[in-house]
């Protein structure tokens, strides 16, 4: 007795792995959109806190949270700036830091959104964790920076490459104190200078 065996053939194979890199192919394309809008997210975000910075120093004369009339201006300010020209505090910490105060001004100018009520505003970022605004100096470059602490380093990698120069310790957008190895992110931690 005779058993018929039964398989595939080559050519039922081929159609199979036909279908498989075509699917294989569309995921890959997809991951490359979806990492693409993300990048440009980060970019335009860095540009709208840029653009808002900057038509509040136009608007007042002053940088928001360094502005010694911020208070009359906005009531629900906890506090004046010092007029120096930075916005000191660091990250913000406490409702009377600069730093603070600089989301809250531009939140109450209306160049940013968000609730100026809020004392200290933590904005969600983009590339990840969260926005401050402040004076900082890093990699030898000193002015204001838009920090974001807990950005997603593999993200800021292709921010980096994209907007800047793809070195994380040169140019507009750089790595954190101890977050950029070589020319690459490797930490959580990202500024864009202003």
């Amino acid at each position: 007795m005779k058993r018929n065996q039964s398989g595939f053939t080559l050519v039922e194979i081929a159609i199979v792995l036909v279908i498989i890199g075509l699917l294989l192919g569309a995921v890959l394309k997809g991951q490359e959109l979806v990492t693409n809008a993300k990048v440009k997210a980060v970019i335009n975000e860095a540009k709208a806190y840029g653009a808002a910075l900057y038509a509040y120093q136009d608007r007042y004369g002053y940088y928001p949270g360094d502005d010694p009339k911020q208070q009359d201006r906005w009531t629900g300010l906890n506090s004046n700036g010092d007029g120096d020209g930075t916005i000191d505090g660091g990250t913000c910490d406490g409702a009377g830091d600069e730093s603070c105060q600089a989301i809250r001004a531009m939140r109450y100018a209306g160049l940013i959104k968000g609730d100026p009520a809020e004392e200290t505003p933590k904005p969600g970022a983009k590339a990840g964790g969260q926005i401050h605004l402040y004076t900082n100096t890093l990699h030898n470059q000193t002015g204001v920076a838009l920090h974001m602490n807990g950005a997603d380093f593999n993200l800021m990698n292709y921010v980096d490459l994209q907007a800047d120069d793809g070195q994380c310790d040169e140019g507009s957008y750089v790595g954190g104190t101890n977050s950029c190895t070589g020319n690459e992110y490797t930490a959580n931690d990202a500024a864009v200078f202003m």
